[in-house]
């Protein structure tokens, strides 16, 4: 699993991390590693709304060629240059290459942009939908459901925009994989 390579994602001395959020996060995991890495394998990847660059590193780690992270928070950013500086660099025990972080809305991703594959992990605007359609053939989507946005909508949003949608959903955990027909 991604955290077992990859520590410092779930051990961070500046964040008192509770036993629920650790379960959470490795819960997430599963369902990511389960489902996604032959999408991602081989492919450039955009991660939007990439937090602290932990799927970044899931996506380099499962074969990714380039991933490039954005965020619209410059501190998620600031973060996740400064954990791949740490732990990302070539003295590292699983070194990374091939990664770029940008503070950048999922808004002004320009429609002449284009990757193999988004993620779209813990999404809450259907608009990334519409424009993860501009970028990409392929989107990865994980989140859980909400009360206000429910699988059906993004369903109906992917498929509006020309994807047909693979439903790996469980419970309350929505896992999409959404591919331009």
């Amino acid at each position: 699993m991604i955290f077992d390579t990859y520590t410092w994602f779930v051990n961070r001395p500046e964040s008192e991390v509770r036993a629920s959020w650790i379960g959470m996060l490795t819960e997430r995991a599963s369902y990511i590693e389960t489902h996604f890495p032959t999408y991602v394998s081989g492919a450039s990847v955009l991660d939007i709304g990439c937090s602290d660059g932990r799927w970044t590193a899931w996506a380099l780690n499962a074969g990714a060629t380039s991933v490039k992270g954005i965020d619209i928070e410059e501190n998620s950013i600031s973060v996740a240059n400064a954990t791949f500086a740490e732990h990302h660099s070539s003295e590292a025990e699983a070194p990374l290459t091939g990664y770029s972080f940008e503070k950048l809305d999922f808004a002004d991703i320009p429609d002449s942009d284009n990757y193999d594959c988004v993620l779209l992990f813990g999404c809450m605007y259907l608009e990334s939908v519409d424009k993860a359609a501009a970028i990409t053939d392929t989107v990865l989507f994980e989140t859980t459901e909400s009360t206000s946005v429910g699988k059906a909508d993004w369903v109906a949003r992917f498929e509006a925009n020309g994807f047909t949608v693979t439903d790996h959903s469980e419970g309350y955990r929505v896992v999409l994989v959404a591919q331009k027909s």
